[in-house]
């Protein structure tokens, strides 16, 4: 149902649903660098929502430190 939802909202976009990240990098073209846990595989991305609990988002947007931009981690 929540990805009717999401469909819906962007029709045009890629949508990956059920993908953990292990790693999220900033790039030199300003956009994000997700590295999937279950084929190592990367992915390039203009924007990313991040949908997860509070302790998970803290672990994959610390390490961003101040280019994070729009994060609250404390």
């Amino acid at each position: 149902m929540s990805s009717d939802i999401v469909k819906s909202l962007a029709p045009d976009l890629e949508i990956l649903l059920n993908q953990r990240v292990i790693a999220i990098t900033p790039t030199p073209e300003n956009s994000w660098r997700l590295t999937l846990e279950s084929s190592n595989e990367e992915l390039t991305a203009q924007a990313i929502v991040i949908v997860i609990p509070a302790p998970q988002a803290v672990m994959l947007l610390e390490p961003l430190g101040d280019k994070c931009i729009g994060c609250s981690l404390s």
